[in-house]
């Protein structure tokens, strides 16, 4: 009866009171240790702005490294030794010093927008999105078209950038955002500009002039009513000044034709009653309407109008 313990789990065959080395040769050596750092290198290259893919990678390394100790495997019983571990080591070595890259970087994120005959000020870039520790961020820049701007407190991370076009109409120009990419990722590693380019959107200019067009018409035909109301208006109103003078002036003429006045028999005037030349004249009174309707004419020393 053999004496082999079979650890299928981890494709390996110990051996038992019988040869020490066992029957674990060639597909049936140790594996773990060699996937484990294989792994490990993998994660190091796929996430080299990622802190958490670095430290998988760290953690795969070190596994590597403690499994084979653990499981006591002699060499010979394991697959590819050297390899793994080189790998395992370059897995640790590598993941710390990509993490201390990542976490100490000095590249700078930067941002800038451009748009041709731009005359507004600066507008609102929002950024968001995720740095390599796994912090969501959201940001709010203002960016003045024509100039870049550095935005110190960025991480390594993939951050998004977008722009409120409702915000980007200047003197009749509607703006729109022509950008390739609103996702980017950063390592740190090196400088990196995001260009957000503005172009003047056509078709909405052309909307937003004709609406503009319709609203000076209206406006002008609406200025144009209330001034033709406000001439009608004041015309009424002149017409009621004049009727109402020409009414006063007709009361206060009735008013001097109703006026007695005094003639004598042998005068062609007519006089108030206190003027001189008729103080020692006998004298009749009468009506100026009268007087003047039998000819006699105004007294041109009393003026008895």
């Amino acid at each position: 009866m053999s004496d082999e313990v079979t650890f299928s789990a981890l494709g390996d065959t110990r051996a038992g009171n019988g040869d020490k080395r066992g029957v674990l040769n060639g597909p049936n050596k140790f594996r773990a240790s060699f996937i484990l750092a294989l792994i490990g290198v993998v994660l190091v290259f796929a996430g080299t702005s990622n802190v958490l893919i670095e430290a998988l990678a760290i953690v795969c390394g070190i596994a590597a490294l403690v499994a084979r100790k653990v499981k006591s495997i002699p060499r010979e019983q394991q697959m590819a030794p050297k390899a793994t571990t080189i790998m395992a080591i370059c897995s640790i070595v590598l993941g710390v010093a990509v993490c201390f890259s990542v976490a100490n970087g000095t590249g700078k994120l930067n941002v800038e927008v451009n748009a041709d005959n731009w005359q507004g000020g600066s507008i609102e870039v929002n950024m968001t999105g995720t740095d390599s520790s796994g912090k969501a961020v959201d940001e709010t820049l203002r960016v003045t078209p024509g100039k870049s701007k550095t935005i110190p407190s960025a991480k390594a991370g993939t951050y998004s950038f977008t722009v409120d076009e409702s915000a980007l109409t200047v003197n009749d120009t509607v703006y729109k955002v022509d950008q390739s990419s609103e996702q980017y990722d950063f390592n740190k590693k090196s400088d990196m500009t995001i260009a957000i380019n503005l172009v003047v959107d056509e078709e909405a200019t052309s909307a937003l002039a004709e609406k503009k067009a319709a609203e000076e018409a209206a406006a002008a035909e609406q200025k144009a009513a209330e001034e033709q109301a406000a001439a009608e208006q004041k015309a009424a109103e002149e017409a009621a000044a004049a009727e109402a003078a020409a009414q006063k002036k007709a009361e206060q003429e009735e008013e001097r034709l109703n006026r007695t006045v005094y003639i004598t028999g042998s005068g062609s005037k007519y006089h108030s009653s206190g003027c001189r030349t008729i103080k020692k004249s006998s004298v009749t009174a009468i009506t100026i309407r009268d007087a003047e309707a039998s000819g006699y004419e105004p007294c041109g020393v009393c003026n008895p109008r």
